[in-house]
């Protein structure tokens, strides 16, 4: 996340970044209006604000400034087609769009004979949304726990259903299969016309 501000104090020494009351970091140079804020937890509500300091002390506070950080995916990886023991690597991932081709999605993930799970909860209005995922080899896609697309033995090609949804957030998840040659995920969504 990019945090900006306006200097309007001409001789600071720097600036410092509290996040509600607790202290987040110090800036360390004069002029600067711009500080990128990382490791922010996925759909998580945060507030700033800014201070200009000096060697006399500091000055008021900027007005706050407060964000919803994106929805992420929450990916893991396994070594084996069964999705079981602990998973060999996991990371966040704004979407789930890769093609692998030949090679492996981490260094400590094997390029075949892999399963992944992606993971994510998101608002959605209420009405129908048609479900489209390109995968090489198998997929599971599930919503909310109810398992819509079961295609786990399957070579590559597109998967596709529509699903009706309430407003309100939904969980969705989708479980890949990698057994040999190419690897590909792609996930996407659209609201359909009632």
């Amino acid at each position: 996340m990019q945090l900006t501000w306006r200097d309007t104090v001409m001789n600071e020494t720097g600036f410092e970044i509290y996040e509600g009351s607790n202290y987040w970091a110090t800036v360390p140079s004069p002029n600067i209006t711009a500080f990128t804020i990382s490791g922010l937890e996925p759909n998580s509500y945060h507030c700033f604000k800014v201070r200009a300091i000096n060697s006399a002390g500091s000055s008021p506070f900027s007005d706050w400034a407060c964000v919803t950080t994106p929805p992420r995916w929450y990916a893991s990886f396994w070594n084996n087609t069964t999705l079981t023991g602990l998973a060999v690597h996991t990371r966040y991932e704004p979407a789930v769009f890769f093609d692998w081709t030949s090679g492996a999605p981490h260094p400590d993930v094997y390029a075949d004979y892999f399963t992944s799970r992606w993971t994510r909860s998101s608002e959605f209005h209420g009405g129908t949304y048609r479900f489209e995922v390109y995968h090489d080899d198998g997929v599971r896609l599930w919503i909310d726990d109810q398992l819509y697309i079961d295609k786990w033995d399957q070579a590559a090609e597109t998967s596709s259903i529509d699903v009706s949804l309430t407003a309100g957030p939904h969980t969705v998840k989708v479980e890949h299969l990698e057994l040999n040659g190419g690897a590909s995920l792609k996930l996407s969504w659209q609201a359909l016309a009632d």
